[in-house]
């Protein structure tokens, strides 16, 4: 259908070319020693092909706007659904999320498959217990992507006291950073800040505008800023800092955890601001890992 769309087009835009041809020879020739037609027909001659131009534009623009249609209804049908504490199918909604997470999480391994660096992975599984404790003692919400009723997508989001607990103690982690720790602390007080506990996306539907729309939903439920972090040692998960990157998101300093009971391996992530500061203020704060 493109191809015969296209093949009408060079007709028709050869047709209209032969038109113009034709009409301007005869009325040059008519026109011969008289400089002041000669001249009307060369305003005409201008006339239309400045139409012919405009009109090449407005079909260009016409396919890209059909272009974007096409990508934003790969998205039509994706209903973002709020969970949290009080949410009547909250048990089942924690059960889904925790089978979409067993399908992401990989080993530690050395080289990382490329499919897991493209896609993106998760390395800690989580229990029922521990999800229902983000959700009523640290405000959590499970922002979740449904496609005809299944969980494609999810961002497991709480309050910016979650990520505070991961660099107060000691025996926890710390943060590596070039900012002053109590004005770190005061930057993270108002309660209107959230961090970005988990995002995970389905293999079969990454890349389709899904993380986007649980980004952006995330967004508007946490205006004063949010806070996300992203695995580099022991492995580093390209395609989350990228996506994060490119989302808004700058990066500030780096989050050192100990080894623990569900993950026995110290790590590393990579520590994402958004609208917590200006971009250039918070690039003198950035930590190179």
């Amino acid at each position: 259908m493109h191809n015969c769309f296209r093949r009408r087009n060079l007709e028709f835009f050869g047709l209209i070319g032969l038109g113009v041809r034709s009409k301007l020879f005869e009325s040059l020739c008519s026109a011969k020693g008289r400089f002041s037609q000669k001249r009307q027909i060369l305003n005409r001659r201008n006339e239309l092909c400045n139409g012919l131009i405009l009109f090449v534009i407005i079909l260009n623009s016409f396919g890209f706007s059909c272009d974007q249609s096409k990508q934003d209804e790969q998205n039509v049908h994706v209903q973002i659904i709020l969970t949290d504490q009080n949410s009547p199918s909250k048990d089942r909604v924690i059960e889904e999320l925790l089978t979409l997470q067993r399908s992401l999480i990989i080993p530690i391994q050395h080289p990382i498959p490329n499919q897991y660096i493209q896609d993106g992975f998760l390395f800690i599984p989580m229990n029922p217990e521990y999800l229902n404790n983000l959700l009523e003692q640290k405000d959590g919400c499970i922002v979740g992507a449904y496609l005809e009723e299944i969980l494609v997508g999810y961002i497991l989001l709480t309050d910016i006291s979650e990520f505070k607990e991961l660099y107060r103690e000691a025996s926890i982690g710390s943060i590596e950073t070039t900012m002053d720790m109590q004005k770190l602390e005061s930057l993270l007080m108002p309660s209107s800040i959230g961090y970005i506990e988990q995002i995970g996306v389905t293999t079969s539907h990454s890349r389709k505008g899904i993380g986007s729309l649980l980004i952006n939903t995330c967004k508007k439920l946490k205006p004063g800023g949010l806070v996300a972090d992203v695995f580099i040692d022991p492995m580093k998960n390209e395609a989350s800092l990228h996506f994060f990157s490119h989302k808004g998101f700058q990066e500030f300093g780096i989050l050192y955890q100990n080894p623990r009971a569900d993950f026995p391996y110290a790590h590393r992530t990579q520590v994402f601001f958004w609208n917590l500061m200006p971009p250039t203020e918070l690039h003198s704060f950035v930590k190179i890992p």
